[in-house]
């Protein structure tokens, strides 16, 4: 009976041992869930922190394209006004000589018509001769 109760005794510290030990398990994992949770909690309000600065990120590229886009415009109309403006002051020159030539001419034209009444007949006669006869009448 003794032997009995010995063994008795023994299984029962064994199995209170065995019990001691999985109540420290079970409070050890209850932690580690406890510290996974709260780790899950953190990364997910990281998560949409980082979200919600892509997303911000993402807005501030978009305004900086079209910036970027609405500059190059204004640069590419900038440079076709300025060579716009480069093509009206160059015709508004051409335009101003070729009138002075007319005007020019057409004195010329005048002059020799009052100063020499043969002049209508040489005109004419033809360009060439026209040319050639204009040239000796002016020197």
């Amino acid at each position: 009976m003794r032997d009995e109760k010995e063994v008795l005794d023994r299984q029962q510290k064994t199995d209170i041992e065995a019990q001691k030990n999985l109540e420290e398990n079970l409070q050890q994992l209850k932690s580690r869930l406890e510290e996974l949770n709260s780790q899950e909690e953190e990364m997910k309000e990281r998560l949409e922190r980082d979200q919600a600065a892509s997303r911000k990120h993402e807005e501030e590229m978009k305004r900086l394209k079209k910036e970027q886009e609405q500059m190059r415009k204004k640069s590419q109309e900038s440079r076709y006004g300025i060579c716009f403006q480069v093509l009206v002051c160059s015709l508004r020159t051409a335009i101003q000589i070729l009138c002075f030539a007319l005007l020019v001419l057409l004195i010329v034209t005048v002059g020799h018509f009052l100063l020499c009444p043969d002049y209508v007949a040489l005109v004419l006669m033809g360009p060439l001769s026209f040319l050639h006869s204009g040239a000796s009448m002016i020197l």
